[in-house]
This record gives structure tokens, sequence and C-alpha cells, in this order.
């Protein structure tokens, strides 16, 4: 484990605290959806943020494994992003509920061929257990290297000492074209 890693790490079971002793005591004046803002946590070397903005960072890159193993065809990690009771909503489509049914989706999609895919956090807030991350998708896929953009909304869950998507919703920005064929 690197020390950028143990460092997260430690940050993670502090914010654990922290929300635990938040909830025992809530501040109802306290709109900014946060326990922790202004936290800060220093190493004798340096400042190194605040516990938000290193789970932030945490989660930021925990989301570039994400659409990498789109794009590399890395199935397990993939799988390993998600809980295991997890529900996504892909657009023009049903829910899709449980690692099990989410997994067949992946095999399908990357094996369609994704050729590039980044996520843009716009926003990021929670507390306790949960992380909700909106923002925006970029992607070129397929045969024909079609392009989609789009947004999302991603819901963390916070399992043991790992994060992982509970709850994804996405769709496109691109207006709908029609064949008239």
């Amino acid at each position: 484990m690197s020390l950028k890693q143990f460092t997260i790490w430690i940050n993670l079971v502090l914010l654990s605290l922290l929300v635990t002793v938040q909830a025992q005591n809530p501040d109802p004046h306290d709109r900014n959806g946060s326990a922790i803002t202004g936290m800060k946590i220093k190493s004798e070397e340096h400042n190194i943020g605040t516990v938000e903005e290193q789970l932030k960072e945490y989660i930021h890159d925990k989301t570039n494994l994400f659409t990498e193993a789109h794009i590399t065809k890395n199935i397990d990690l993939l799988n390993s992003c998600f809980t295991d009771d997890a529900k996504i909503f892909p657009p023009n489509s049903e829910a899709v509920i449980g690692k099990s049914a989410i997994s067949k989706l992946n095999t399908n999609w990357v094996n369609y061929g994704i050729h590039e895919f980044t996520q843009t956090s716009i926003s990021m807030y929670g507390t306790g257990d949960y992380i909700i991350d909106e923002g925006t998708y970029n992607l070129r896929y397929g045969d024909k290297s079609t392009v989609d953009k789009g947004k999302y909304i991603n819901i963390w869950k916070k399992e043991g000492d790992e994060w992982r998507i509970c709850n994804r919703i996405w769709n496109t920005s691109l207006a709908k074209t029609i064949n008239t064929n």
C-alpha cells in the first residue's frame, strides 16, 4: 500500500468517526450537505487537505478506474465498482438490479466496443456512508465510433473500507435524430 493510499484509508476511517459523531449530534443549521467541511488534516511534511477533499479525490480516482475498465474490457474491475444490491438506470431501458444482472450488462457493453469514456464530476456531496457524484460524460463506442455526451449521477456507498456504486443513472444530452428513410 502506497503512502497516498494509506493516507486516504486513514482519512476514510476518520471520516467514519466524524460522521458517527455528527449523526449523534446533528446541526439542524448545516445546509452544505457535509458534516466534515473545513476539518484540516495535516501530516508532519505537508497539508494534505480536508477529509472532504481527500474523499472527493478518492471517488475521482475510483471513477477513473471505472471508466478505464470499460475501455480495457476489465469486467472484474468494472463489476467490483458496484455493490451487490446495486441498481442502474440505463437510458431507454428498465432498471437493472443486482451485481449479477449488472455484470451481464457490463459484459455486453464492453464487448460492443468502448473506445473512449470519461466522466467529469460537477458536484459531489454527501455524509455518512453515501456520496452523490453528479457530472457529465463523453463516450465513443461501436464499429462506427458513435459519439455520445450526457449527464450522470452515481451514488457511492461505503462498504467496509471500500466505496462502491449503489445507484447509477445516465442519459444523453444529444438531440434525438429522426430517421426519415
